[in-house]
C-alpha cells in the first residue's frame, strides 16, 4: 500500500522497546495476509535488525513528519542520526528533492537526511525516541545515548567507537565523525574559558572601582549664604533696598 511504501520511516517494536527503521517492502503473501518488512536504523542489512510485521500489526507504524513550510532554513529541530537511529538536536541548512541537509547542534556533523526523519522541538530532550505524530511525547519511553568520557574530556558516543566487526568504509566514517566532534567539543571548551576570564576579569574590576572610589564627605555651611538661604530672613533687593536705605536702614 502508499502509505507503506518502500523507503518511508516508521517506528518498530522489538523485544519490548520502540526502534527507528526504514521500510524495506509491503506485499501479499500467499495466503493473502499483508507483510511489512522493515530495517532498524543503525544496524546492517541481513543481520537482527530486519523485523517482519503482519499489516494492521500496532508493533508498526509511520513517522509523520511537519511540512517543508514549518522548516526553513535554520530551523531548530531534531532529526534522526543514520548512524544509531536516535533523535539528535540539529537544525535545517537547507532542503534538498528528498529531505533536508541538517547539522547536529551538540556535535557539529552536517548529513542529509530524507524528509520524515525530522520532527519540531519545544522542551524535549535529546535521545527521546519520536512519535507517529512528527512531534515530541513526553510520555514515551526513551532510549539513553551512552557516551565515553576520554582523558582530555571530549564525550564520545558510545555508537562511534570503532568495533573489530567494522568494515573499513564504516570505520573511516566513525573516525571522521568523532574527528568533527571533538573539534565542535573543543570549541565550547575555548568558548567556556573566554567567558569565565571575561567574567573573573569584569568582577576584579568592579572590585578594584569600588576601592578607589573617592568619600564623599557633606559640605561645611557657606558664611556667605544670602538672606534668604537663612531661616526667618527676607532679602530685598532692587528698588526694596534703596527704599529702606532711604528711610535709615543699612544695607
Amino acid at each position: 500500500n502508499a502509505e507503506y511504501m518502500g523507503g518511508r520511516t516508521c517506528e518498530a517494536q522489538h523485544n519490548g522497546d520502540w526502534f527507528h527503521g526504514e521500510i524495506l517492502e509491503c506485499k501479499k503473501h500467499a495466503d493473502g495476509s499483508e507483510r511489512i518488512k522493515v530495517q532498524l536504523i543503525g544496524y546492517q542489512a541481513n543481520t537482527a535488525g530486519t523485523l517482519e510485521f503482519k499489516r494492521g500489526d500496532k508493533g508498526v507504524k509511520l513517522l509523520v513528519p511537519p511540512t517543508a513550510a514549518q522548516l526553513p532554513p535554520g530551523a531548530k529541530i531534531q532529526a534522526i542520526f543514520s548512524e544509531d537511529g536516535l533523535w539528535y538536536n540539529a537544525q535545517i541548512e537547507q532542503h534538498t528533492e528528498t529531505g533536508y541537509i541538517v547539522k547536529y547542534t551538540d556535535y557539529g556533523n552536517t548529513e542529509e537526511v530524507k524528509f520524515d526523519r525530522v520532527r519540531l522541538v519545544g522542551g524535549n530532550k535529546d535521545g527521546q525516541v519520536g512519535t507517529a505524530s512528527g512531534s515530541v511525547d513526553p510520555n514515551t519511553k526513551k532510549r539513553k545515548i551512552k557516551e565515553i568520557i576520554t582523558e582530555s574530556g571530549f564525550r564520545i558516543p558510545e555508537n562511534l567507537l570503532v568495533k573489530p566487526t567494522d568494515t573499513a568504509e564504516q570505520r573511516d566514517k566513525k573516525r571522521n565523525k568523532v574527528i568533527a566532534l571533538k573539534k565542535h567539543q573543543k570549541q565550547e571548551m575555548a568558548d567556556a574559558e573566554a567567558a569565565q576570564k571575561a567574567n573573573s576579569w569584569q568582577k576584579f574590576q568592579n572590585k578594584a572601582a569600588k576601592s578607589k572610589a573617592p568619600t564623599v564627605k557633606p559640605s561645611k555651611e557657606s558664611q556667605f549664604r544670602t538672606g534668604s538661604e537663612q531661616k526667618g530672613m527676607t532679602q530685598f533687593t532692587g528698588p526694596q533696598r534703596h527704599y529702606f536705605a532711604g528711610q535709615g536702614g543699612q544695607e
